[in-house]
Parts: C-alpha cells; sequence; structure tokens
C-alpha cells in the first residue's frame, strides 16, 4: 500500500516537478530533478509499493545513473542509447515474469484465478466456459506480447497488441474497481516508444509543435492549467455521483490524464502500422542493441523475479495478479520445483492480533493476512 505521495511536501515537489518538466521538456536539470524526487518517494514507500512502481524506480535509476555517468563521459547522445537498450531489455523480462509466476496451480483454478476475478470485474459473474477462455486468453496475449515485440518483423503488431491489452484492463478503473491498473499501462506504454524508430516519435513531435496554442511555453503553460482543472473538477463531480469517497477521485483524476495521454502513443503506433502496410515503414530499432548495461541490468531483473522461488521476497517480484504462492510451506507453481529454495524466511510467518503501528493494523490485521518475521522485525526498527 502506498502512502498518499500528495499529502506530503515531498509529494508536492514531485507534483511542481511534474508541471515544470510538462512545461520545459528539454531542460534537462529538471529532468534529473524529477527523477530523484520520485525516486525518493518510492523508497520511502518500500516495500508496499506495487510491481509496475517497483519497476519504474527501476528505470528511473537505470535513466539517473547513466545521465551522470555520460557527465563525466560525454557522447553525442547524451547516453539516451544506453539506457533505452537497457529498458527494452527490462521490459521484456518484466512480461516474461508476467507469464511464468502464472504457470502455477491457482491461476488455473477458476474458482481462484485472478484472471477470472479481472475478468469478472468487467463483465460481470462468468460460467465455466468463459472462465477457462479468460484464464488461457490471458496467458496466450501475455505470452505473445514480448515474443512479438522482441521479432522486428512482428515488432509493431506486438506493441499494438500490448497497448489493446492494457486499455481494455484500464477501462474498469473508472468505473468498477480501485485497483489503477491504468497505473501499469501508463508506465509501459511510454517504454513502447523506444522499440519504434526514433523519426516515427519525431514526425508526431513536430506536429504538435506546430500547433498554435503550444507556440510558447507561456501558452503550454494556459493550456496545462486549464485542462487539469477540467479534468480535475470531471474527477471529482463522477466521484461524489457515484457515492463514492472522495480520495477516489485521485484515481479517477489519474485515469484521466492517462486518457489524454495515451492517444499520443496510439499515433506513433498506428501510423507505423499504416506505414508498414503500405510497405513504406523504417527498420524498426533492435530490442537489445549493443551496450554493456543490458546483461547487467537483464541479470539483476531476472534475480530479482526469481526471489519467490530462491526463498527471497515475494513484493515487487513482476508476479501481479499470478496467484503464485511460495510462503508458509505452500508451492503452487506447476513447472519450477520447490528444491529451487535456497532461504527458509518466507516460512517464518506471524499472524498478528493487534498493533499501534496504524500501517500494520491497515495491511496485515484488517485483511487478515500473515506477515513475514523479518518484514515484521525491519518494521519494527524503522517506525521506532
Amino acid at each position: 500500500m502506498v502512502t498518499d505521495w500528495a499529502g506530503s511536501p515531498l509529494g508536492w515537489l514531485l507534483i511542481a516537478a511534474i508541471v515544470a518538466v510538462l512545461l520545459r521538456p528539454g531542460d534537462g536539470r529538471l529532468f534529473g530533478a524529477l527523477l530523484v524526487l520520485d525516486l525518493l518517494r518510492i523508497w520511502r514507500d518500500s516495500p508496499f509499493i506495487p510491481n509496475h512502481v517497483f519497476f519504474m524506480g527501476c528505470a528511473e535509476a537505470i535513466i539517473l545513473g547513466v545521465l551522470l555517468w555520460r557527465r563525466w563521459r560525454p557522447v553525442a547522445d547524451g547516453g539516451s542509447a544506453t539506457w533505452a537498450a537497457a529498458l527494452r531489455a527490462g521490459l521484456l523480462v518484466l512480461y516474461a515474469f508476467a507469464v511464468l509466476h502464472k504457470l502455477n496451480s491457482d491461476f488455473f483454478d477458476p474458482r481462484h484465478s485472478s484472471a477470472v476475478s479481472l475478468t469478472s470485474d468487467m463483465l460481470g459473474p462468468l460460467d465455466w466456459r468463459w472462465s477457462w477462455l479468460a484464464i488461457l486468453g490471458t496467458l496466450a496475449i501475455e505470452t505473445a506480447i514480448p515474443l512479438l515485440i522482441a521479432v522486428r518483423a512482428t515488432r509493431i503488431a506486438g506493441l499494438l497488441l500490448g497497448a489493446g491489452f492494457h486499455t481494455m484492463l484500464a477501462i474498469p478503473d473508472f468505473t468498477v474497481t480501485s485497483d489503477s491498473l491504468y497505473a501499469f499501462a501508463a508506465v509501459v506504454w511510454p517504454l513502447y516508444l523506444l522499440f519504434v524508430p526514433t523519426t516515427a516519435t519525431a514526425q508526431v513531435q513536430a506536429g504538435l509543435n506546430r500547433l498554435p496554442w503550444l507556440a510558447s511555453p507561456l501558452r503550454r503553460a494556459a493550456l496545462l492549467a486549464g485542462v487539469l482543472a477540467l479534468l480535475g473538477a470531471i474527477a471529482v463531480g463522477t466521484t461524489l455521483a457515484a457515492d463514492r469517497p472522495l480520495a477516489a477521485a485521485v484515481n479517477r483524476f489519474g485515469f484521466l490524464i492517462f486518457c489524454c495521454c495515451a492517444p499520443l502513443v496510439a499515433l506513433v503506433l498506428l501510423r507505423l502500422a499504416r506505414a508498414r502496410w503500405r510497405r513504406a515503414a523504417p527498420v524498426a530499432e533492435p530490442a537489445l542493441p549493443g551496450s554493456r548495461l543490458v546483461p547487467v541490468v537483464a541479470l539483476l531483473l531476472v534475480v530479482n523475479g526469481l526471489s519467490p522461488y530462491w526463498g527471497g521476497k515475494t513484493q515487487t517480484c513482476f508476479s501481479m495478479y499470478s496467484n503464485l504462492r511460495t510462503e508458509g510451506g505452500v508451492w503452487n507453481h506447476l513447472i519450477l520445483p520447490p528444491e529451487m529454495r535456497l532461504l527458509a524466511g518466507q516460512d517464518d510467518l506471524v499472524r498478528l492480533v493487534e498493533s499501534s503501528d496504524p500501517l500494520l493494523r491497515r495491511v496485515y490485521i484488517e485483511p487478515g493476512l500473515l506477515i513475514n518475521a523479518w518484514e515484521l522485525r525491519r518494521r519494527k526498527r524503522t517506525s521506532g
């Protein structure tokens, strides 16, 4: 569970940095400050952060590290090719583990499968046929996305499939659930642009720059303020009309911002698909160009993704909505054997009955969840 970042000084500094970068997107110092502030926020909220926030933190750390390193070793592109290659590899690793973790008995059980639960949120109760279609369809699509993206000839198809799949999952965020599935799409969609030719994004950017209301920083600031005010009013109004807590307006506000930005990514992908159909598309950049940072990033992410199996953490290991269970003497994976376990810390679980710590009450006691003894000791040290 993530701390309410908008209700702290760090959160307001982060908001100010986001607005500043939107107004002056070419300022490297503002962009670096934004990365630092968001990394501080993620560090503050850890370990109670979702997988997409963890991955976003990894991406931001990679970009910031490369930018700082290139200040001492300047290159023509400022290091963008290096961090872009690492992020491309990282996204493929993320997708691979999203599939691997789902190969467990509970995911294939329609009574407990998260695929059935999420599909039911969108379509209502499912019979056994639709339940199995949701399970097998989810696995098929999530397997196809990275495979298609990794192959140059099918890359555009894979990007369009991924964009459509994540958009479909994000739609209920405005009406049904508050799980903020759009946030995952908001993280991976910009990374899709790293797989397309830079000429494609440059053409869209040039078209935007020709718009008269984006011609000057003052006009961009006025337009940004007007759009944010309108979206905020819509988010608050629809939340109150639905008789939901006002805090839910934050989720709707973010979803509306995503809806405004996503069409730009879709425009780039659709232009490429149209040009490819006419056999006029430039060759897309390779998924994993030569960079010494790629194997390092890939190895670290693989170790992180395998952590439930070797006895490490079970949070932020890319196991979102997977039904994976490796704690408390339970092992439900159908392929990887329990003999992979190197550490036994996952079996040392504690059921909390009462606590003066509001976070422990909210995250563990109220939902009736068990806590790892190591995590309990860590929380005791850090909370004083």
